[in-house]
């Protein structure tokens, strides 16, 4: 699983294709480091945020945002002032702008600061929600993992930014949650809240959204209130252009989105024996769905993984590898022949771990293996399928209070998967994917690796990089196309060491 760095990184040495450096702060600082990337996911430049533990004479804490070119030097510095009390809600990069998200418990507001391509604050904003007092008489109401799976704050590819957190309690007869979501304009510095609505509630839940898709026009929403229905607002108005029927969701679960050249929204997912099975694992098959812009569904289509999909893998009735588990959905690519679509298997296991710590009631782990990549034409049929070899890997998070899927979907989140991300060559129409794997090592810390599986001219190739690293804490962002940048943490020393690999298939 993804080791997260939780450290300023501070370079003080030459930069070349490695480099060492010290850890200014030491290791108890929170950061987070994160690449620009440009539309095919090709690092452009790279960011890292953190909290200094030096405290201000007003008793506040500053964060320090270090914005670097592409060999990770440091080219411009901002610092921004907040209270001890604020919780760091996340950053994201949208093409164009950086933006930081901070909830300050004292106040009770939301604060959203962003900076464009030159360092220029060109984001200032707050929303009022709830004091620390009120916020803590929500969540005791809401029966999911806390305040960090209530929030999301997301960047909307060369648009602007959304953030979604829980609302008010009681706004529906079944005493549940609603969720607001606000859409951050920077080229306006305007906030504009989306007119979101319910159609099913369970007492005590939140009402939670997921973006699915978004471009230059239309931003696509997933609610997750039991209809699972689908949302299109526009992107520069807030207006609520569509929203699906709930009889056009039945027995069908929406995993992935994305939005056409001509406007349309692809939709995939599974889909079930019934509406109450979609809540579980067993699905029937995999669907493929697209919607105009006028909300009106073209094209449905299903591959079932009796009888479709058992010709390439092992996949019985159900979504089910024998000894592997359920595959779940990561993303799914467009290319100019059809599709490339990204599965990583899964399945519950009893952490020893946990047991060991004597939790005899949550001692839940979920426990990845192989992965699969499968090649579909532009309707939707498969062509083929390649099987990702790699060693099981197991993520602590998981909790016995979640169900199977739903833990899958948290790791997603959280990083507790192997996928790590996708890049596109345009020159020579070819795709990497990248996966976490390791190296099994006797009376020895286990090593790791970084697989690239690329895809050109319809065949799927493997390359494969043996990280020789005894680091703390590791972390691998994007570089260039076929590259991996690694960035390592030394606690003995309190030193980083920076380096790019590249793959050999060439």
């Amino acid at each position: 699983m993804k080791k997260q760095i939780l450290i300023i990184i501070f370079f003080l040495s030459l930069y070349s294709t490695a480099q060492t450096a010290k850890a200014e702060y030491g290791s108890k600082i929170f950061s987070s480091t994160g690449a620009f990337t440009d539309n095919n996911n090709k690092a452009v430049g790279y960011y890292n945020i953190g909290r200094s533990n030096e405290k201000n004479k007003d008793k506040t804490y500053n964060y320090i945002i270090t914005i670097r070119d592409v060999n990770f030097k440091p080219i411009a510095e901002k610092s921004i002032k907040f209270n001890k009390s604020s919780i760091f809600i996340g950053s994201a990069f949208n093409g164009d702008y950086l933006a930081i998200c901070v909830y300050d418990l004292k106040e009770g507001k939301y604060i959203i600061k962003g900076y464009d391509k030159q360092s220029n604050l060109s984001i200032d904003k707050s929303i009022t929600y709830k004091t620390k007092k009120e916020i803590n008489q929500t969540l005791k109401k809401i029966n999911i993992g806390g305040f960090s799976e209530s929030v999301d704050f997301i960047a909307l590819k060369n648009q602007g930014f959304l953030l979604t957190y829980p609302g008010d309690y009681g706004v529906v007869a079944k005493g549940g949650f609603n969720t607001k979501a606000s859409l951050i304009l920077p080229d306006k510095n305007n906030i504009i809240t989306l007119p979101v609505e319910r159609e099913y509630f369970k007492k005590n839940t939140v009402l939670r959204l997921e973006v699915l898709a978004s471009n230059k026009n239309h931003v696509a929403l997933k609610k997750l209130d039991g209809s699972y229905s689908i949302n299109i607002f526009d992107a520069k108005t807030g207006k609520l252009n569509f929203k699906t029927k709930k009889n056009e969701l039945d027995s069908i679960y929406i995993n992935n989105a994305f939005f056409k050249k001509s406007g349309n929204l692809v939709v995939v997912g599974n889909y079930f024996e019934n509406d109450k099975a979609k809540f579980k694992n067993e699905s029937l098959g995999f669907f493929y769905q697209e919607i105009n812009p006028n909300g009106k569904i073209e094209k449905f289509h299903k591959n079932d993984w009796e009888k479709v999909l058992s010709k390439f893998t092992d996949i019985k009735k159900y979504n089910k590898l024998k000894e592997l588990g359920y595959l779940y959905l990561h993303n799914v690519e467009e290319y100019d022949n059809g599709y490339l679509a990204i599965f990583e298997t899964y399945k519950l296991t009893k952490s020893a771990k946990k047991i060991l710590l004597s939790n005899s009631y949550d001692n839940k782990q979920l426990t990845t293996n192989d992965a699969f990549i499968f090649n579909f034409d532009k309707n939707f049929n498969v062509v083929n399928v390649k099987r990702v070899d790699k060693q099981i890997s197991r993520w602590q998070g998981a909790s016995s209070r979640f169900t199977e899927r739903y833990n899958a979907e948290r790791a997603a989140r959280f990083g507790g998967f192997d996928y790590l991300y996708d890049q596109k060559d345009t020159n020579r129409n070819r795709y990497y994917f990248y996966f976490y794997d390791y190296e099994r090592k006797k009376k020895e810390k286990n090593g790791f690796a970084i697989k690239a599986i690329i895809f050109e001219d319809g065949e799927f190739f493997e390359d494969k990089l043996t990280i020789d690293s005894q680091s703390s804490e590791h972390k691998i962002l994007p570089a260039e196309i076929g590259e991996i940048l690694v960035l390592e943490y030394f606690k003995s020393d309190k030193k980083f060491n920076i380096r790019k690999e590249r793959f050999s298939l060439d």
